[in-house]
């Protein structure tokens, strides 16, 4: 029936990760059928290996193809490829209008915005569901028998990635026998979606005397800052303590850091994309959460994951975080303690 199916989702790498259940469900209905998936360039490396991925295209809407003559020259591209059949788990009017301009004769998207009527098939965009389902209900005007998808996320680790990974820790000077590995990302692209620096600096000493294990920090190149703070802050006793702490923020590319991630015993995260590339490889997870809730769909879905936070009137305050707390006193993150991020390891570590 379709020949070449496009799939859109520009948004964050982790909302790539999530799409990938729906990829797989296409792949199930139309075996034959060359699947596109078009993406900003920090999330291809997340699809290179996945096997219901036949091309991976780039829109680079924050860069290289920012402004209107950029999008007017993706519409052209994305016209000559004669995709007959488009999906868009991204809710943009943006998306809406790059399918609609490039022609493709069927076109189906979220029940959501003004963008919705530029879409052959609007799909009702149920809050309360998890975002893996809200993403396969687009397949809803495509079979007419119901089916049960998998909501499992797709993240295959090439060997190469696993090699460049391990090289990368041993030259960092990690003991990748000492366990127990445990990774932590504070950072998040919204900062009410990051718990407190100093309480991690509180925390990564205590896990290195309970396990006495390695402990590394990770993060982007606008994460090098914040790892220096909570670095600095921790008070070790013992310079053989300190020495299990190893820093390796805007050090690892994506592919570095999901091998990486793929190597933990366990990882403490934020709300934020390496949350879902761990949610991804199964890795046993604390998940904390502040100015968004899991009710919006966003939690891990695998049961070694473990989400922290605390009731408030006034979460969520957002959809994907903000810049600043409305209310002006950070309560969501403020209030989770280092016992409790604590106890979550503890639940998950002695499995």
């Amino acid at each position: 029936m379709f020949h070449k199916i496009l799939v859109v989702q520009t948004a964050f790498i982790g909302d790539v990760l999530l799409t990938t259940p729906l990829l797989k469900a296409v792949r199930q209905l139309f075996p034959y059928t060359t699947i596109s998936v078009l993406v900003r360039p920090p999330s291809q490396s997340l699809l290179k290996n996945n096997p219901d991925v036949d091309e991976i295209l780039i829109y680079d809407k924050r860069g290289s193809d920012r402004g209107i003559k950029a999008f007017f020259k993706v519409v052209k591209e994305l016209r000559k490829s004669n995709f007959n059949l488009a999906l868009s788990p991204h809710r943009s009017l943006r998306t809406a209008l790059l399918l609609w301009m490039a022609g493709i004769p069927k076109r189906i998207g979220f029940k959501t915005g003004i963008g919705q009527y530029l879409y052959h098939h609007r799909v009702p965009f149920r809050s309360y569901k998890h975002d893996i389902e809200r993403n396969l209900s687009l397949l809803a005007p495509l079979t007419l028998t119901p089916k049960i998808f998998s909501t499992e996320m797709v993240l295959p680790i090439a060997q190469e990635d696993q090699e460049a990974a391990a090289q990368l820790l041993e030259k960092a000077g990690v003991d990748l026998k000492r366990k127990p590995l445990i990774g932590i990302s504070p950072g998040s692209i919204w900062p009410t979606k990051r718990w407190i620096p100093e309480k991690f600096s509180e925390l990564i000493p205590r896990l290195i005397e309970n396990y006495r294990g390695t402990v590394l920090l990770l993060g982007s190149k606008e994460d090098i800052d914040l790892c220096k703070k909570i670095s600095s802050q921790c008070r070790f006793r013992s310079e053989d303590q300190r020495r299990c702490l190893i820093n390796l923020a805007g050090q690892t590319t994506l592919s570095d850091l999901a091998a990486i991630i793929d190597r933990c015993d366990l990882f403490i995260t934020n709300d934020s994309g390496p949350m879902h590339i761990a949610s991804a490889r199964k890795i046993p997870t604390v998940a904390i959460f502040g100015s968004t809730v899991p009710s919006q769909g966003y939690a891990p879905l695998h049961k070694k994951a473990v989400v922290v936070e605390k009731v408030l009137p006034c979460r969520p305050c957002g959809e994907h975080g903000r810049k600043k707390c409305p209310q002006g006193h950070f309560l969501c993150m403020k209030a989770i303690t280092v016992e409790d991020v604590l106890e979550a390891a503890e639940s998950l570590l002695r499995v």
